[in-house]
């Protein structure tokens, strides 16, 4: 998996803070869910972790411009990491913040 976040990073250009000391198991269960898409469907989705990752407290409308996809894009990815367990919303749509679980 850390060869495939390594990749993602290059290909996203979006830092991850910490990877010198490995993965922690939220971002790892998010990585392990990418997996199962295909193409551009992966490429969007670890976009969209990588944003999250990089800042827990943005807005959709902001990690779909960090992504470079589209809002409505974005919220159905976020609702499919959602259904599946890998991600959560804490507090507000405004202040609140994303969790990788």
């Amino acid at each position: 998996i850390r060869d495939k976040l390594v990749t993602g990073v290059q290909t996203c250009a979006l830092p991850i803070y910490g990877i010198e000391n490995g993965i922690d198991s939220g971002i790892e269960m998010a990585l392990k869910f990418v997996e199962t898409y295909n193409g551009s469907k992966k490429k969007n989705a670890m976009r969209i972790v990588l944003a999250i990752r990089e800042d827990k407290n943005r807005t959709i409308q902001q990690i779909a411009d960090v992504a470079g996809v589209s809002k409505r894009t974005a919220a159905r990815y976020i609702k499919e990491f959602q259904d599946a367990g890998v991600l959560t919303r804490e507090g507000s749509d405004i202040s609140g913040e994303w969790i990788l679980s």
